[in-house]
């Protein structure tokens, strides 16, 4: 038996497992099978991984029938994986390190292996990771349990937490960089052939692009805003080598500059 942090429901393995297979065929089912379908893994599959003492993803073969069903189009995907337990933005979403890496890579030889039985071979599939930690987003114990951890204050995105919200310190921000560089190295053992840094849709890596009113060297100037970025981007170029593909995703525009149009900036990344 496991139990399920943060909420303290005691589930078996086996439970789970049927519980995630049963959702899956239901996706599978319920979505139009035309190019470019998205599937929904955090939710669907990762609820097997909640947490440090939660129920282990398991063994991929239980999903094996399932996969076949769901991965049946070439553009088929996931969402992003937290670098870290208190980046994920919600309970379910999966997290790639040491305790996790050996399941995250079945389950990528899963999906291949599906593709493979669908369209006859992998050439042509590459199969990545987008690697995140959500910041002022981060919900990683409890779905309605906010855990913000956010790059600066906001005068209007701070009032969706009443509870408050902790800033990160300059030295969490350092050590995050090796947290994404430790990721993206773990990915590429795994077998995946490509990361994408997620700096976008206002989690943390997007929110320190437009961290103007923070002090030190992650705030203020255009140089200090994109300090965080570049540092995770030479930082994850060194972890994986020159031959592993490397890309990240920008937002160029505030997260809520429709709210402050009266400020007159809306690029998060113009001086």
């Amino acid at each position: 038996m496991k139990t399920c942090a943060g909420e303290g429901v005691v589930v078996s393995e086996a439970t789970a497992v049927v519980d995630a297979e049963r959702k899956l065929r239901a996706l599978a089912a319920s979505k139009p099978r035309t190019k470019g379908f998205k599937v929904e893994l955090n939710a669907h599959v990762a609820e097997l991984l909640i947490g440090p003492g939660a129920v282990r993803l398991g063994e991929m073969e239980h999903f094996a029938t399932t996969f076949k069903r769901v991965f049946f189009e070439k553009d088929a995907a996931g969402e992003a994986v937290a670098v870290r337990h208190d980046g994920r933005a919600n309970p379910n979403q999966l997290v790639l390190s040491e305790r996790t890496a050996g399941a995250v890579a079945r389950l990528r030889q899963s999906l291949v292996d599906a593709h493979v039985e669908r369209f006859g071979s992998d050439r042509g599939l590459v199969v990545g990771l987008q690697l995140t930690h959500s910041g002022r987003y981060a919900r990683p114990d409890v779905y309605d349990r906010p855990a913000p951890l956010a790059a600066c204050t906001h005068p209007l995105l701070d009032r969706r937490f009443p509870a408050g919200v902790r800033v990160l310190s300059d030295a969490e921000l350092d050590t995050l960089v090796d947290d994404f560089a430790a990721a993206a190295r773990l990915a590429r053992d795994a077998g995946f052939r490509f990361v994408d840094v997620k700096a976008c849709h206002g989690y943390l890596g997007h929110e320190l692009l437009g961290a103007r009113t923070r002090t030190g060297p992650y705030g203020g100037a255009l140089e200090n805003r994109a300090r965080l970025l570049l540092e995770v981007v030479r930082a994850v170029r060194d972890a994986v080598g020159s031959d592993f593909h490397l890309q990240v995703k920008i937002s160029a525009t505030e997260r809520a500059n429709a709210f402050l149009f009266w400020l007159g900036r809306g690029n998060a990344i113009a001086s």
